[in-house]
């Protein structure tokens, strides 16, 4: 797959290597960064702190439009200069780019409504000890103010 990927971008314009080879450098790095959290936060396991999984989900999606890039710099042009005239039009092609490029998108927001379920299930589960202990808290309260009171009233009626 890669020496195809590699052969298509050897007949691309020097401009549009360029730029690929930028947007390559580019996803290197964040995906270089994103393996380093991934491994953090697998580490951690649910004591993972939000602002790594919130960092996580960030690099996933500048990721998308990144890919979305080099997709459209490598197989738009190279499947133009493959059409023989005229068989196929460019509108065509870049629908099939573009509704490819949108189920990669809809991927991509249904992993981030995954994680924030995640997170949101994580945050109720580390509140419900909290929310236990000010009950248990209220009702000691009010134990003790109601037996201040029993104290109170019998000392008076004494």
């Amino acid at each position: 797959m890669r020496q195809r990927t590699r052969r298509k971008r050897e007949a691309l314009d020097g401009e549009t290597q360029r730029q690929i080879e930028e947007l390559d450098q580019q996803r290197h790095a964040h995906r270089d960064r994103l393996q380093v959290l991934e491994i953090q936060a697998a580490r951690m396991g649910r004591s993972a702190p939000p602002e790594v999984i919130t960092e996580i989900m960030e690099i996933k999606a500048k990721l998308v439009p990144i890919d979305a890039a080099v997709f459209k710099l490598t197989y738009v042009g190279t499947v133009r200069a493959d059409v023989p005239g005229g068989q196929r039009n460019g509108q065509q092609i870049n629908v099939a780019v573009e509704r490819t490029l949108e189920r990669h998108r809809r991927a991509t927001v249904a992993a981030q409504t995954d994680q924030l379920m995640f997170l949101e299930v994580r945050l109720e589960t580390a509140l419900n000890p909290i929310r236990t202990a000010l009950y248990v808290c209220g009702a000691l309260a009010i134990i003790a103010i109601l037996l201040t009171l029993g104290t109170l009233i019998y000392t008076v009626l004494k």
